[in-house]
């Protein structure tokens, strides 16, 4: 379902590069259009980013429209006009009639759907003229291009570039909406349940007749006419005739690399988006220009600030009909108090109609400069994408009056963050017009809605108190908890740390401030810890376990963490420092509900999950409404990977609907947790679903580790937040690296499994394994003396019960790392640039095995397939072929290749996390239930409609017959 791993990773790579200062040099073709003032100014944005961070980019504006206004662009030399006298003249006829009526709100189903038809005509047509021009052509087929980027709406491009190129193909949104064309191509979700269709003016909360609406209207066009797909083949055609392109089809072009959007994700709907699309957020935040003395008089003379009129640069105000202008000038006329700014390009209106002192009309505005004046207190606008984005920015409320194209899907998410309110054009009368003009002049509540929503992009959360409840089971959990609180407290945030439950014998890495540590110990949890070790841990180590035991396991953690709860609910002064301090943010690994059933409830803190790992737990997937489809989204106990098999993908379904559904795993265990805290601490909370839901999930590691799936805009990966040790090897490690001849191997389980639970016959295949690679140097973290005891280790085999990893895999000396698969461990080897074999044991060590194998950057290798044998062949496979230590390489410099460093990042979004909740509430996806999410309501309906025409259709004709 989702395009290759490699070609993806590729095109996320350099979407990155795109905007990253280290990037050298990259040849870039930009395919545009140029029908529009704002279509032209976006691309010289984008040209214009690209330029200066030292790529060379030769940009098309096809076709383009004579009268746009085309800014600047860097080389002259590289941007080329495509004009036609025909497009012209076709463009005129559609804006004279089709656009005209639908302007007006006069246009018929027909009209609607013929335009779309009309912009292909144009489209084709501009693809003949640059297929008939040879220097056109020639610069297109004949230069060597990195990347190719355009708007995906037409494969002219691909078809005239040479076959031979093999250039990155990205595409490119001019808002915050994807086109029918990407979304297929890239395998998008676009469940119409919740995602409207780019043609919908409806939001992501849709009622049943919406959604019925939406499924038929994205049906109707991607599957019964086939839309774009059919027209392209067109295109496909004109290209063989006029360049003799050996292309046969639409399919055999390159499918899209990755997807660059405009704009900002918090605009957007709450919806799944995969990890190789990015919003390229505003490239120019604010304008360079200077108002000439004329603007700035105009806003001096204001009293109580400006009012903006501006349908945009694609409608002609002089399409609208007459007693609409009349209906907005006697609207203009009831606030003489404000100044009001209309871009009115109808020399005959105004030539009939004479306009009060306070009203200016302008052919032209410069709408930049006078929203950075912070004297516009309202703006009447289309709601097309650009405007809507520079109006946000600016922290200005809105009156959206949507026409045609994207604007209705734009104003249904400007009304839905409640940064505006909405009036059609067929409604627009004297008395709507100045109901809606004082409605949100004297709302504070929208003003106040408009800053806000600014301040997610632009402010920075200072001295946040944060409250982080996580696990002490092991010394890696210790480790990255330590990790994430370094990074919140060195950008400023007071931390208070809570290791719950905790297990002695774990190494505790030390905290930022000592007094803010609070580990959780009890000789209950200790003596349970160390009875399934003996039992569970060991059998499922060998590869020995049972069903049982196996679904076990989690049933004893969680008694685990039941017992931590009470610990910390009993202690006074541990629950009163949860319970009195005034937490900003509560942070917790959401497996337990322990510490938000603990908090005040008038305390209004943000609740942000943390994983530690690339998985999704099923709590955190239902509460936050991830999508989690079986086909291609392993389960976080699943061993298989986004790509499976017809008997996997049943296997997978059945194990998330038997946990979520059948089980409802871990919903009742949880339950059990708010009765003990009702019991404990008389709290309110009567169940699990009266807890306040999550406002985030922070994911450890790399989002490009992770298989391909679709993501939410609240779910953030952080990256490898100590990027290098600072502490020195010692010299025994330093000797011990020297005398190495071709490099280091380096077997370790990591800190959770015991290495004597590993079974003797095991360990002594390990043994004669590292015996036969006497050329190199084998590190084995082996806690185990009883083993050493009674075996001698060879003169290049050295056993520790503790080794420095990340010191070790730094020095660049490790030639292959053989491991559990833990995702600290693969975080660290990937980021090395280290081949692995992988041996994964329980937990999540299997799925994240999983990822490794699928982006080629080890072997996998069950413990229960361990031998001499076996072991000794999967290490002369990695160590002797070459492409697993260049993947390796290559792929640890793609995730090193930062725009900004992890630390600085992760805290970024946090903030935003953490200062949406207290001033501005983010969109959340909505959790929908198994019959609404997948359409079924919809389909019965459909079905229901079909057969009774159909059994009605048939009686007619029975009764024709007789």
């Amino acid at each position: 379902m989702f395009a290759h791993t490699g070609r993806l990773l590729r095109g996320a790579l350099l979407i990155l590069l795109c905007f990253t200062i280290t990037a050298n040099g990259l040849e870039v073709l930009l395919y545009s259009f140029g029908m529009s003032s704002s279509h032209a100014m976006f691309t010289n944005r984008f040209a214009v980013a690209l330029t200066t961070q030292g790529h060379h980019v030769t940009t098309f504006l096809a076709p383009t429209r004579p009268g746009v206004k085309i800014p600047k662009f860097p080389n002259k030399e590289d941007l080329f006009e495509v004009e036609s006298e025909e497009v012209v003249g076709n463009f005129k006829k559609m804006e004279q009639t089709i656009m005209r009526q639908i302007v007006n709100g006069k246009s018929t189903m027909w009209q609607l759907f013929n335009m779309p038809q009309a912009m292909h005509h144009m489209m084709m047509k501009t693809c003949s003229t640059i297929a008939n021009d040879t220097a056109m052509r020639d610069r297109i087929r004949k230069h060597r291009y990195d990347v190719v980027v355009f708007h995906c709406v037409d494969t002219c491009l691909l078809g005239l570039i040479n076959q031979t190129h093999n250039a990155t193909v990205i595409c490119l949104s001019a808002g915050n909406y994807i086109t029918d064309l990407p979304a297929m191509m890239m395998a998008i979700p676009s469940n119409p349940s919740y995602i409207p269709h780019f043609f919908s003016a409806m939001s992501d909360i849709m009622t049943f007749p919406e959604r019925m609406a939406n499924a038929i209207l994205q049906w109707t066009i991607r599957t019964l006419l086939q839309l774009p797909v059919s027209t392209l083949h067109q295109e496909m055609e004109l290209l063989r005739r006029l360049t003799n392109s050996t292309i046969a089809s639409f399919n055999d072009i390159a499918k899209p690399d990755g997807l660059i959007m405009n704009g900002e994700q918090f605009i957007d709907f709450p919806r799944p988006m995969l990890h190789d699309i990015i919003y390229m957020g505003n490239l120019e935040s604010s304008s360079k220009k200077e108002l000439s003395e004329e603007w700035r008089h105009l806003l001096n003379e204001s009293n109580n600030g400006i009012i903006i009129f501006s349908l945009g640069s694609v409608v002609q105000e002089s399409f609208i009909k007459e007693e609409i202008k009349n209906g907005l000038l006697k609207a203009f006329q009831k606030f003489p108090e404000h100044t009001i700014v209309w871009k009115l390009n109808d020399p005959t209106f105004l030539k009939h109609h004479t306009l009060p002192p306070h009203v200016h009309a302008f052919d032209w505005i410069p709408q930049r400069q006078l929203l950075n004046s912070q004297k516009v207190k309202l703006f009447i606008t289309h709601g097309g994408y650009n405007s809507l984005l520079e109006i946000t920015l600016a922290g200005v409320p809105m009156i959206l009056i949507p026409l045609f194209g994207d604007q209705s899907g734009n104003v249904a998410r400007a009304v839905r963050h409640r940064l505006g309110v909405q009036l059609p054009i067929t409604k627009i009368t004297a008395d709507t017009v100045e109901e809606k003009m004082r409605l949100v002049l004297g709302n504070d509540e929208l003003l106040r809605g408009a800053l806000l929503i600014l301040l997610c992009f632009t402010i920075t959360a200072n001295g946040l108190e944060v409250l982080l409840y996580s696990f002490g089971m092991s010394s890696s959990h210790a480790m990255f908890t330590n990790r994430f609180a370094v990074a919140l407290t060195t950008q400023g945030h007071h931390v208070t740390t809570f290791l719950g439950p905790t297990r002695p014998g774990v190494k505790i890495p030390k905290f930022p401030n000592k007094e803010d540590l609070i580990v959780v110990e009890s000789e209950e949890i200790v003596s349970n810890f160390k009875k399934m070790e003996q039992t569970i841990m060991r059998k499922i180590v060998n590869g020995k376990s049972t069903m049982w035991q196996l679904l076990k396991l989690p049933q004893t953690l969680h008694d685990m963490m039941v017992k931590t709860c009470s610990i910390v609910a009993n202690d006074t002064a541990l629950r009163d420092r949860i319970r009195r301090n005034h937490y900003d943010v509560v942070v917790s690994y959401c497996l337990d509900t322990c510490v938000f059933g603990l908090i005040d409830p008038t305390n209004k803190a943000s609740i942000i999950c943390l994983s530690a790992g690339n998985y999704v737990t099923d709590l955190t997937a239902t509460a936050m409404a991830i999508p989690s489809n079986p086909s291609y989204i392993p389960h976080l106990l699943s061993a298989t990977s986004d790509i499976m098999t017809f008997p996997e993908r049943i296997v997978n379904a059945i194990l998330q609907w038997t946990i979520r559904t059948l089980l409802q795993l871990p919903v009742p265990a949880l339950n059990e947790e708010m009765k003990l805290l009702r019991r404990l601490t008389n709290s309110t909370i009567t169940s699990f679903n009266d807890l306040a839901k999550p406002d985030g999930l922070i994911m450890n590691g790399e989002q490009f580790v992770d298989f391909p799936r679709p993501m939410l805009h609240d779910v953030i990966y952080m990256g490898n937040l100590e990027s290098a040790s600072k502490k020195e090897l010692s010299e025994e490690w330093l000797n011990l690296l020297n005398e190495s001849n071709k490099g280091i191997i380096v077997f370790a389980l990591g800190s959770v499994v015991k290495e004597s639970f590993v079974e003797e016959t095991t360990k002594e295949g390990l043994l004669k394994a590292f015996q036969s690679f006497p050329e190199y140097t084998v590190v084995w973290k082996l806690d185990d003396p009883t083993f050493l005891k009674h075996h001698s280790l060879p003169q290049h085999v050295h056993a520790f019960d503790w080794i420095p990893q990340r010191q070790l895999l730094n020095s660049q000396k490790v030639k292959l790392f053989i491991t559990h698969g833990g995702y600290n461990s693969l975080l660290e080897i990937t980021l090395a640039g280290v081949p692995m074999i992988l041996i994964p044991l329980f937990g999540d060590q299997p799925g994240n095995v999983a990822r490794a194998v699928r982006h080629r950057l080890g072997v996998q290798l069950r413990m229960t397939e361990i031998t001499a044998d076996t072991m000794e062949e999967k290490m002369r496979l990695v160590l002797g072929n070459d492409e697993f230590a260049k993947r390796a390489k290559a792929f640890s410099a793609m995730l090193q290749d930062k725009i900004a460093p992890n630390e600085q990042f992760m805290a970024k979004r946090f903030e935003q996390m953490a200062y949406g909740k207290r001033s501005f509430k983010l969109l959340k996806a909505v959790n929908l239930p198994s019959l609404v999410a997948l359409c079924l309501d919809v389909i019965s309906l459909i079905a229901l409609i079909i057969i009774l025409m159909t059994f009605f259709i048939h009686a007619q004709c029975k009764e024709t017959e007789e």
